[in-house]
């Protein structure tokens, strides 16, 4: 049962981990195109996350991608966030702030 269990959440990592690499590349194809379409293309982004993503990194980026939040951010710096977040979860790192829990066993 534990070994089904691991599997499972191998699999919704390298899923959420596909999915991370594949919105980041869609945000880096926009890089040139004006703030109101990267700005649509974050609100899309968020509410795409906030029905896929359970707890985590990615939870707390829907958040910050609600179309309130993103008009208090500075818009390049938010964009930048939003890379680095969706850069660390494809690479299976936390996020920026989050505790890296796949150490932090080991340090107990």
């Amino acid at each position: 049962m534990l070994e089904e269990v691991a599997v499972d959440d191998r699999a919704a990592l390298s899923t959420l981990a596909t999915l991370a690499a594949r919105e980041a590349q869609r945000l880096r194809d926009l890089a040139g195109r004006p703030e109101y379409e990267r700005r649509e293309a974050l609100e899309d982004l968020g509410s795409r996350l906030a029905a896929l993503a359970g707890d985590g990194p990615l939870r707390e980026l829907a958040e910050a991608l609600r179309p309130e939040a993103i008009g208090g951010r500075p818009f390049e710096e938010l964009w930048a966030y939003v890379l680095e977040v969706l850069d660390a979860t494809a690479a299976g790192a936390p996020g920026p702030g989050q505790p890296d829990r796949r150490s932090s066993f080991w340090r107990r």
